[in-house]
């Protein structure tokens, strides 16, 4: 697509050279809010991207002289994208030779530690998505331990250490990181009392409708990966309350401090 080549053009024009330095930072629901817009400088607009706290812009950011881009939004799976098109702009930086991806998204709780306002980092996944709608590329490894529909947890072994890192930081900044494992469905209907229960049982603590692709495209290109969860709502499978997009959008930007303080601790550990 030539807006892809456009932004690969201006990046490897401003970066000069510091590819490898760099990370790619995708904001999930209501998330670019936690960055002003004249913090950053817009290198491309992503004009299919129509979704409520999703402006569909890349920008350039820089944090401690560390160049960070910033995907404001993302494409899902459930508007009819295509997997890859949902992966587009990873592709387009991997084969610039960048190799950091930080993911956010907004997500339901399903671990009953897990509150409104949190946020979790991703130290595992699962999915249940098939078919068409997985990433289909031959260097992608699976694995299904007790029957779950689990793929490659290289996100847990990878850097367990960064992790922890990660948290202790962020913690003298007053940002409590919890863990778990981030559940990926389709969408776009939120989860029924069985889905809940059925989710809970393959060992899901958050669960939301994108991120999977992406963390599977972000490992066949053989990048680092390091995602966190919000946590918009907590999900009951005995007293359901009716969640809309706009609430989900609007407590993701409330928590806006904590998203930034999270992806700045990870850019700096992770860049070290």
């Amino acid at each position: 697509m030539d807006v892809f080549n456009d932004i690969s053009s201006e990046l490897s024009s401003r970066l000069k050279g510091r590819t490898s330095d760099a990370f790619l930072v995708i904001l999930g629901s209501g998330m670019s809010r936690s960055f002003a817009e004249e913090e950053y400088e817009v290198i491309g607009v992503l004009s299919n991207r129509d979704l409520d706290g999703h402006p569909g812009k890349v920008g350039l950011w820089w944090h401690k002289e560390i160049p960070v881009i910033l995907s404001l939004g993302r494409d899902h799976l459930y508007e009819g994208s295509s997997t890859e098109q949902v992966v587009s702009l990873i592709d387009c930086v991997a084969l610039l030779g960048l190799r950091r991806l930080i993911l956010t998204n907004a997500a339901g709780g399903l671990h009953p530690l897990l509150q409104t306002g949190d946020l979790m980092m991703q130290t595992g996944y699962l999915t249940t998505l098939a078919g068409s709608k997985r990433l289909r590329r031959g260097n992608l490894s699976y694995r299904h331990p007790e029957g779950t529909f689990v793929f490659s947890d290289r996100s847990s072994s990878l850097m367990p250490h960064l992790i922890i890192s990660v948290q202790a930081e962020a913690l003298k900044r007053g940002v409590v990181l919890k863990e778990g494992t981030y559940a990926g469905v389709l969408g776009p209907s939120y989860e029924t009392s069985a889905e809940i229960r059925m989710l809970r049982y393959m060992g899901g603590n958050a669960v939301g409708m994108s991120t999977i692709t992406e963390v599977e495209a972000a490992f066949s290109n053989g990048m680092d990966v390091m995602g966190f969860s919000l946590i918009t709502n907590v999900l009951s499978d005995t007293n359901q309350k009716v969640v809309t997009h706009d609430e989900v959008t609007e407590a993701a930007s409330r928590a806006g401090k904590s998203v930034r303080v999270a992806i700045e601790t990870a850019v700096e550990v992770m860049g070290q």
